[in-house]
């Protein structure tokens, strides 16, 4: 309903689909690329909302010649999407590991927290980078196992109308998984036994684990860009809030001198406060400047 209003009202208007709250990220990005063209979005609530409202919006006849964009995340890789050309789908694992990298994280520090590469704190910025890079090292080798057993309980999922068992991530707390600070990032959860965390779940079986296991292993792409985009965020935000305190001492064991940060980096609107900040990688302009001949 809200695509047949947004086409009745504007006929030349690009409709974006998109699975969740990712509009957060990819608006700044539409309206850069595309800033001749009006354009609304719309949150359809999960993946298999958008492609199903590609697929039937591309066989209705009086809306297939309709302006639409459709975007979803890659997630593991093992989800079938037919006619694939049609998607923006994130060569990573979510739009959140847009975030969740070190030249993002160079973003952030030089616009927020008052150092730079270029500048006469090189050591601070220095400092800081090094110390993220090691604690995303960590983050990922300490998140591996959980990712990969994730990976086969959806597997199973899938193949199954048994919908008792199926994972509920969305109250697992960062604090659960990892604990975070400075100076290391260690495991909280018992990374030989990842269905502790879920009791009510499917078993997952040495077979299967081990199946799901090649595909980070295989690929050449780094964990960073692999992990479940959501805990990755996460744990950059609560990096980041450590990294703020220590920053705003006035004696600091890490930094040279103190800086007023100003960013909130409340959980509930991470997605939008670092935005302007997260990478744009070349597959999504390439999406995006198909439609520059509708302008």
């Amino acid at each position: 309903m809200d695509f047949i209003k947004a086409v009745s009202r504007h006929r030349d208007i690009l409709v974006c689909f998109f699975e969740g709250d990712d509009e957060k990220y990819f608006s700044i990005r539409i309206n850069s690329i595309l800033p001749e063209i009006k354009w609304t979005g719309i949150n359809c609530k999960g993946k298999k909302n958008v492609t199903s409202l590609r697929d039937k919006i591309s066989s209705h006849s009086q809306y297939k010649s309709s302006l639409v964009a459709f975007f979803i995340d890659n997630d593991f890789g093992d989800d079938v999407i037919d006619n694939e050309e049609d998607f923006y789908i994130t060569p990573t694992y979510a739009v959140e590991n847009f975030y969740s990298n070190v030249e993002a994280f160079k973003n952030i520090i030089t616009a927020e927290f008052g150092m730079s590469e270029f500048c006469s704190e090189t050591n601070d910025f220095e400092t800081a980078v090094s110390i993220f890079k090691d604690r995303l090292n960590e983050y990922c080798n300490i998140m591996l196992a959980f990712n990969i057993w994730i990976k086969s309980h959806r597997i199973i999922e899938k193949s199954t109308d048994d919908k008792s068992k199926q994972l509920n991530l969305n109250n697992l707390k960062i604090e659960d998984l990892v604990s975070i600070s400075l100076t290391e990032v260690t495991a909280v959860y018992d990374c030989g036994n990842v269905s502790s965390l879920f009791p009510n779940s499917f078993s997952v079986t040495p077979e299967q684990y081990a199946d799901s296991e090649l595909y980070f292993s295989q690929s050449e792409k780094s964990l960073e860009e692999l992990l479940r985009g959501k805990q990755q965020l996460e744990f950059l935000r609560v990096f980041l809030v450590q990294l703020r305190e220590e920053r705003s001492k006035k004696v600091s064991t890490v930094f040279t001198r103190k800086t007023l940060v100003k960013l909130q980096l409340s959980k509930a609107n991470v997605h939008s406060e670092l935005s302007q900040y997260a990478i744009t990688p070349s597959c999504l302009i390439e999406y995006l400047s198909k439609f520059k001949c509708a302008a």
